[in-house]
């Protein structure tokens, strides 16, 4: 005798699944981020940053979020597991600069989107180490947010921004320019090494 089973009696025999429950969140962290009055939050741990590759002739750049710097470019030299697919070729690879000291990871992966996806499109002025470099002198510039509902860059009170010191003059005059009327500027200084 063979037993037949229905769609229906297996849905009824099944078990219910459920979802866990979300990672609870530090109420002032998410409260900073949404740009509400709290309690002040310790900053993100996140750091943005744009590689360049040292290979003979190559102007390839890349940009990232980690929160272990020394790690992930030991990933995208190929001397550790992981890294990003887009580094396997023109190796070596270094840092050209480092945004840290953003108020949470929201913040600091909105800052990544904007400098991967400039002005709409990827311009020819933005290309190679020197137009990465302008996209971010002209967001820090511009003031406002990273993107269009971003955090405000006034509330980026501890954002540091490190620079390789060949490409330094490039970012000249930033932190006057990007101070707005409700905050203190980024700091702008040498990229040492990581």
């Amino acid at each position: 005798m063979r037993t037949v089973f229905t769609a229906a009696a297996l849905r009824a025999s099944a078990a219910p699944r459920r979802r866990p429950a979300p990672p609870r969140r530090e109420p002032g962290a998410a409260a900073e981020c949404r740009g509400e009055e709290a309690a002040p939050a310790p900053a993100s741990a996140l750091a943005v940053y744009v590689l360049r590759s040292r290979a003979e002739g190559s102007a390839a750049t890349y940009c990232g979020v980690t929160r272990d710097l020394r790690r992930r470019l030991e990933q995208h030299n190929g001397e550790r597991k992981g890294g990003a697919k887009a580094t396997a070729m023109n190796r070596p690879w270094e840092y050209l600069c480092v945004l840290e000291g953003f108020p949470c990871d929201r913040a600091a992966r909105q800052c990544e989107w904007a400098m991967k996806h400039g002005g709409g499109g990827r311009a020819a002025s933005y290309r190679g180490p020197e137009g990465r470099l302008r996209r971010l002198r002209d967001l820090l510039a511009a003031g406002g947010s990273w993107t269009k509902a971003g955090v405000p860059l006034s509330r980026h009170a501890g954002l540091r921004v490190l620079v390789h010191p060949d490409f330094l003059p490039l970012l000249e005059g930033v932190p006057a320019a990007a101070a707005g009327p409700e905050g203190p500027s980024p700091r702008v200084g040498p990229l040492g090494p990581p």
